[in-house]
């Protein structure tokens, strides 16, 4: 059996069940609703995730795994982070108080043109400028992936007083006279750290080994290596040692600084099962002007494919329904999470039959689970082996 659950919690996480395995991908914004669903999905007071993704920083996707091993009810067996943190999880960790205070700094010191471009509210602006500010990251070459964690052997510090170095970081840049675009970009970065250092606290505590998943490795060549034969990454390499970025004026903010692009993107493939599943995040499947380079090029699967909608439906990842369309016939799409004005026309242009979310602001639906079965039985009947249980979507 290949199912597939879209958790009817705020934010975007999405539950696979194959081969055996339960993997979670992302966790929403907060375990407080994230660990209610995933029991009442499986029935069990008690869950053991045999892996954990968390395809990006962003809090809808990333704030429920923050404490996710803290509850005594969920255990795992590994995490799949982004590359891109192990360059700042040592620093956050151990030395808390001097990472925010270089953070602050940073913001301080560094010219307007580059922070402003990060600071940007055009996604598409931000990936171009860290495009080219990560342009000399070396990555060495014809490494094999690991195909297995290691634990972090982090040794955090204890906090000094009351007021943790988030907060005073918060303060410090508050008063530091930086355009408001930019305040406000270093103060949702230092909320960005904190979600981090938390994923890396928690998995650190519990022993919970890491395999990390690069997206500047994959840029290079793009070529995708790692993961396991149940789940695989289109946009990223998995390696044991991500590669480090080079020593910028503020280089903090560059690392912490969301791309889409950047987001990971796994694809669920086997000869045991009669759909491919496609886990978009907020990717825009693509990269170059208008990401019109897709992931997925050269690329193609003969079988049914169910995709998460990109970026929640939004309409600034339109372009990646035409790179998953050149990729495979998608058999059903499925939207979590996402802003008030979810899903934009691209999502809702496709026919209603085809597509569900587990909630919708446009007609008023409450959240609801989206499970999808696919039973991996022979039928007569070709479309007897898929069952969807949804809301109605004809918004």
């Amino acid at each position: 059996m290949k199912r597939i659950t879209a958790l009817p919690i705020k934010g975007e996480s999405y539950l696979l069940e194959y081969l055996g395995k339960k993997i979670l991908v992302d966790g929403g914004y907060a375990s407080s609703t994230l660990v209610p669903a995933l029991k009442k999905q499986l029935g069990l007071s008690k869950i053991h995730l045999d892996v954990v993704i968390c395809t990006h920083s962003d809090n809808d996707h990333a704030g429920g795994l923050s404490d996710l091993l803290d509850q005594n009810a969920i255990s795992a067996s590994e995490f799949w982070l982004p590359g891109s943190w192990s360059n700042v999880i040592k620093d956050l960790v151990e030395e808390t108080e001097l990472f925010y205070k270089g953070l602050v700094e940073e913001v301080k010191e560094a010219d307007e043109e580059h922070l402003g471009s990060l600071s940007s509210e055009e996604t598409q602006a931000i990936d171009w400028e860290l495009a080219a500010l990560s342009s000399n990251v070396i990555v060495a070459e014809h490494l094999e992936p690991p195909r297995e964690g290691r634990r972090l052997q982090l040794r955090p510090k204890a906090q000094v007083g009351k007021t943790t170095a988030a907060v005073k970081a918060k303060r410090s840049i508050t008063m530091l006279g930086r355009s408001p675009g930019i305040a406000r970009r270093a103060a949702e970065l230092i909320d960005t750290s904190e979600r981090i250092r938390k994923i890396a606290l928690s998995a650190n505590a519990k022993g919970v080994p890491v395999r990390w998943f690069d997206y500047f490795a994959y840029s290079k060549d793009r070529t995708a290596a790692g993961g396991e034969d149940f789940l695989r990454p289109v946009n990223a390499k998995e390696l044991l040692v991500p590669p480090t970025q080079p020593l910028l004026q503020f280089h903090r903010f560059i690392a912490l600084s969301r791309a889409n692009r950047e987001s990971l993107v796994f694809l669920s493939s086997g000869d045991d099962a009669h759909v491919d599943v496609l886990f978009c995040g907020d990717s825009p499947l693509g990269d170059g002007h208008h990401y019109s380079n897709s992931f997925l090029a050269g690329q193609r699967t003969g079988k049914p494919l169910i995709a998460t909608a990109p970026h929640h439906g939004s309409d600034s990842n339109a372009m990646a329904y035409g790179h998953i369309g050149a990729f495979g016939s998608v058999a059903f799409w499925i939207r979590a999470g996402g802003k008030p004005e979810h899903p934009e026309s691209a999502y809702r242009g496709i026919p209603a039959g085809l597509r569900t979310c587990t909630h919708c602001r446009h007609k008023k639906h409450p959240l609801q689970s989206v499970c999808i079965t696919d039973k991996c039985e022979a039928f007569s009947d070709p479309l007897a082996w898929l069952t969807v249980r949804s809301h109605d979507c004809s918004c």
